[in-house]
């Protein structure tokens, strides 16, 4: 598990352009419960961007990718958002975890100096037969945008 989600994660950072808009973030609260949360971003334009979310502790792991689509953005792929992922869950012991597809909804907040803050969440099916049926994705990160467009006025 972890072997694929550090390949996913590099070949998904290497493949962005040098001038595209970028964001790299963490989820703050998962920290102090010994949860590493980070969350990558890559904005197509200011209605759409796809992301990847990588969240690892000590009994497992997850790894998320998803397409979100921004209704009426002011700094470019910020504010009220609807998606979809296709997330896979897991355990170290390789006992238990699923794969599945979901919808997401959320907001994202822009500040004048690129820092972002994200909450999202939302619901999918587990498509591998496991014990819980469903699988979670929730989001509340802090982040920073690199590259940030000016918008037209």
């Amino acid at each position: 598990m972890k072997k694929t989600i550090l390949i996913f994660a590099t070949l998904f950072l290497f493949s962005f352009q040098s001038k595209a808009q970028v964001e790299v973030s963490v989820n703050p609260v998962a920290l102090l419960f010994e949860v590493g949360i980070f969350g990558f971003d890559y904005n197509i334009n200011d209605d759409f961007g796809i992301g990847m979310d990588i969240a690892f502790g000590q009994g497992g792991g997850a790894l998320y990718i998803n397409g979100k689509h921004y209704f009426r953005p002011r700094k470019g792929a910020d504010r009220f958002l609807l998606g979809t992922f296709l997330g896979t869950v897991g355990s170290l012991d390789g006992d238990d975890g699923g794969a599945g597809l979901g919808f997401l909804f959320g907001y994202k907040w822009v500040s004048r100096r690129n820092i972002t803050f994200e909450w999202t969440g939302g619901i999918g099916r587990d498509f591998t037969g496991g014990e819980i049926g469903f699988l979670p994705y929730g989001r509340f990160n802090v982040g920073y945008r690199f590259n940030q467009k000016i918008p037209k006025k």
